[in-house]
């Protein structure tokens, strides 16, 4: 029987099989994203499937023992989240693919220009509110009810918007084409892919990642257990 001071000391840290790891990771972490894309759905054991192919990468690359089956764990957490962002990348684009062909519309532009038509007959500021619920710029159903900060964002946002539309009055392709560009700017950049996996996490989620990273763990460093 082997001490198992012994055996550690016997298995290393493996580089080799750690490639392994993280091919199988970065496949995993693939099909992640793909199933979201092709079913727009996030399957949460998916991440169960993951920590499952960076154990295989490992051991097909003669991954053994708990120190190569800790870094594993690490790398599978990694995979996971990888995957996570994936799965949540697809699906805002796929959000922003409908609100875009929403947003385009010929509908969509005579609405906008008649609310250009309609600002530029206000007199005063202390008419936004009554336009914003009008044009649905507030949830609120009263003018008197609309906050100030929410009246100062409009300002901010849309006045200027809405002034240029009416002095500039474009042709619908032209008013499209300048949409298209706007919401193509629209596009999630890695930090705030990372809050919004982050914000999405869900117990079921959180269970099976660590489903994904125990299971990674035991199947590598099993191996070196069933050696000894």
């Amino acid at each position: 029987m082997t001490h198992p001071q012994t055996a550690l000391s016997e298995n290393p840290l493996q580089i080799t099989p750690l490639l392994g790891a993280l091919a199988g990771g970065g496949i995993g972490a693939l099909a992640w994203g793909l199933i979201a894309a092709k079913t727009g759905y996030e399957v949460g054991y998916v991440a169960w499937g993951v920590g499952i192919l960076v154990a295989v990468g490992a051991k097909l690359l003669g991954g053994r023992g708990t120190l190569t089956a800790g870094a594993c764990a690490v790398i599978a957490l990694g995979s996971i989240f990888a995957g996570k962002m994936l799965a949540v990348n697809y699906t805002v684009l796929d959000m922003l693919d409908g609100a875009t062909a929403t947003l385009t519309s010929r509908e969509f532009y005579e609405l906008e220009m008649q609310k250009a038509e309609k600002f530029a007959l206000l007199t005063s500021e202390d008419e936004y509110p009554a336009f914003m619920v009008e044009y649905g710029y507030t949830d609120e159903a009263k003018a008197e009810d609309v906050p100030a900060e929410e009246v100062a964002a409009f300002k901010e946002d849309m006045v200027e918007r809405l002034k240029r539309l009416r002095a500039e009055s474009p042709s619908y392709e032209d008013w499209k084409a300048d949409q298209e560009k706007n919401l193509s700017n629209i596009v999630p950049d890695s930090r705030g892919l990372a809050r919004a996996a982050i914000s999405e996490l869900g117990v079921i989620d959180i269970i099976f990642a660590l489903l994904g990273l125990s299971t990674a763990y035991k199947i590598v460093s099993g191996a070196a257990v069933s050696e000894t």
